[in-house]
């Protein structure tokens, strides 16, 4: 019977699941729009701290900036600079307007209490404000030069296009685009960024892949599309439009090798098999100071439906998966995590533990064990910060050859988490980098901080827990926006005789998240002295809310919190009905990193392996179907499970 299938978006709640670029936000209203706001950088700040291009009375600096329309409601520029004279002024010259600016004083570093002070963002990254009128279309030079006979210095990250950065020897008058830097050997481009007050070209939003063949009663019919249309409640000014497309195919995830590719609605046409589909919005504007609003978006089907009923879903533990917009690097088996995790012993660290969450706690104490005089500030025999990789960090740590400082303490858990086929990542946040890991006990991402304490004598580490439940960073900082925190507590060695936990929460006030965890794989891309400088790469992905507004130099952010927050290792059970009665037609969708096998059990049976599609033959009665999913350490996931009455 011809049937017409209808799913729909509308609403912040709706809209959430959907992936979506950069440059696209889903408001509090549940409208769809492009985010006002475009950061042009031509690096993305792969240097160190001894990358540089000295700046004094003859010698200046340059970055063009190239502008196909000066259309935009204002302008930033922010260079990064470093002088150790307080009293000195850089100019930053934009198309022949220069404003000057000084280095941040050290009092608005640090406070008189020793505390992180409130000019810890700008410490480096100074930014000039520039009028719209100054701009034009093309080339736009920043010059960055001095009067006073200071000394500056400009970060430069090595590459050979686009070649908008130069040098002048001879106080402007000549410049060089290929020999820059103290020793005249780099080729590259300088760390300044410029943030416009428009919207970007376009941004795009994608559902989640959506079963076509689900019903209300839990089990999917048999069907046969015929044809997908969209329909959508759209604003769309002079200037600007909105495109959908859609693709579909047989499995409960995307995949190339047997997923359409995407086609307008009007081009595109289903397949045999096809029964999860996808819709992409692309929101566009000529118009820099316009953007459309999406507001709903329904999707139509006509199927050949059998409109079967000899079974329904009785109870089900299947919770769905998250994914995040931008793709997490993970740690792949290899012969480094192999050997990091017996030479330091790793399953003895964790032997024994009644659940994950107790392991991860006893990596975060065991993490912090691992030096002597960590945090020495003479950065030791070898004056080295050494890079995230964490066998390196141990050997040097071990024989007490370099410092060893909050980001190398987090790099060590992320990388013992990630041998031992633990989720876990690094998180950013002000003058301080912690780590975070995925519990399949709670079911959520946990915040841990395993080189805070500069003390080895104390040694404190910790994780805050509201209830007995741990947070989340965004759950913690929420308590402390909120001011609510009279049922937190930091939990650990040591952990409450040490560290304030109102100051604790404090460093909070902005995060990111490192969108990879494979830096004993490759350290690139990356910062390779991260801690030594203040930060400058921009392939950190920072959290965006009315209350924090993104840093000008820093061009990824999002609000969505699927973006930070998905969920790992799960394993979703979708059903479908067959033209043969009793025989149901099961796919298992896994998020499970480095995935190794997919488990099932049936009723009282024993756990085998499946593929992920196979069919089901039910038996009178009730039916008990439970999965999970085994990576490639050895860990497994949590069971998902279903119950069907025949």
């Amino acid at each position: 019977m011809l049937e017409k299938i209808v799913r729909e978006w509308r609403g912040p709640d709706a809209f959430a699941a959907a992936t979506r670029e950069a440059g696209v936000e889903v408001g509090d209203d549940g409208v769809v729009r492009l985010v006002r706001r475009v950061v042009l950088a031509d690096e993305i700040g792969d240097c160190n701290g001894r990358d540089v291009q000295p700046i004094d009375g003859r010698t200046w600096a340059r970055k063009d900036f190239w502008l196909e329309s000066t259309e935009t409601a204002g302008a930033r520029v922010s260079p990064w600079v470093q002088c150790q004279d307080e009293t000195a002024r850089l100019v930053v010259e934009v198309n022949g307007h220069p404003q000057a600016v000084q280095p941040v004083p050290k009092s608005l570093l640090v406070s008189p209490d020793h505390w992180i002070g409130e000019g810890y963002w700008q410490a480096n990254w100074r930014t000039v404000e520039v009028p719209p009128a100054w701009l034009r279309p093309g080339l736009n030079p920043v010059i960055l030069r001095t009067e006073d006979g200071s000394r500056w210095e400009v970060l430069i990250e090595t590459s050979r296009f686009p070649n908008r950065s130069a040098k002048s020897a001879d106080g402007g008058q000549t410049w060089d685009y290929d020999h820059l830097g103290y020793n005249e050997c780099y080729d590259g481009e300088y760390l300044v960024r410029m943030e416009l007050d428009r919207y970007p070209d376009q941004g795009q939003l994608t559902s989640p892949p959506f079963d076509l063949a689900a019903s209300d009663d839990g089990l999917g019919q048999p069907l046969t599309l015929r044809r997908l249309t969209v329909e959508a409640e759209t604003d769309t000014p002079a200037g600007t439009a909105i495109r959908f497309a859609l693709r579909a195919g047989p499995t409960s995830t995307y995949d190339p090798a047997r997923w359409s590719p995407w086609r307008s609605p009007a081009e595109f046409s289903p397949r045999p098999g096809d029964r999860f589909a996808q819709w992409q919005a692309t929101l566009r504007t000529v118009q820099p100071l316009a953007t459309p609003w999406l507001r709903a978006v329904r999707v139509a089907a006509e199927a050949e439906v059998e409109g079967a009923t000899w079974a329904r879903l009785l109870a089900a533990d299947n919770k769905p998966i998250l994914y995040p917009s931008h793709p997490f690097g993970y740690q792949a088996p290899s012969p480094r995590t192999a050997m990091l995790r017996e030479r330091w012993h790793l399953d003895d660290v964790v032997a024994d533990v009644t659940d994950d969450f107790e392991g991860i706690v006893r990596l975060a104490h065991w993490t912090r064990e691992q030096w002597t005089d960590g945090w020495n500030k003479d950065w030791k025999a070898l004056h080295f910060c050494p890079p995230w990789d964490t066998p390196l960090i141990l050997e040097l740590g071990r024989h007490d050859l370099a410092r060893g400082m909050c980001t190398h303490y987090a790099t060590v858990f992320v990388h013992a988490c990630a041998a031992l086929g633990i989720p876990a990542r690094h998180l950013i946040h002000k003058c301080h980098c912690t780590a975070e890991a995925w519990s399949d006990r709670w079911g959520k991402w946990v915040w841990m901080d395993v080189g805070g304490d500069l003390s080895d004598e104390t040694m404190a580490v910790y994780h805050v827990e509201r209830q007995g439940v741990p947070l989340s960073p965004l759950e913690a900082r929420a308590a402390w926006l909120a001011g609510d925190l009279s049922d937190l507590r930091l939990v650990g060695r040591n952990a409450e005789q040490v560290f304030p936990i109102a100051r604790r929460l404090e460093l909070l006030d902005r995060f990111c998240i490192v969108l990879r965890n494979d830096q004993m794989t490759s350290l690139n891309p990356g910062e390779p002295e991260h801690g030594a400088v203040t930060y400058q790469y921009d392939g950190y992905l920072w959290w965006r809310d009315e209350g924090m507004a993104p840093l000008p130099w820093f061009s990824l952010s999002s609000s969505r919190a699927a973006d930070f927050y998905w969920t790992p290792n799960r394993t979703h059970i979708h059903l479908q009905r067959t033209a043969a009665e009793g025989i149901v037609k099961v796919q298992l969708e896994s998020s499970m990193p480095n995935l190794a096998a997919l488990q099932v059990r049936q009723n009282e049976g024993n756990w085998e392996e499946r593929p992920a599609e196979f069919t089901w033959t039910l038996r009178r009665g009730e039916n008990r179907l439970a999965a999970r999913s085994h990576n490639a350490f050895g860990v497994q996931g949590p069971e998902s499970r279903v119950v069907v009455g025949f």
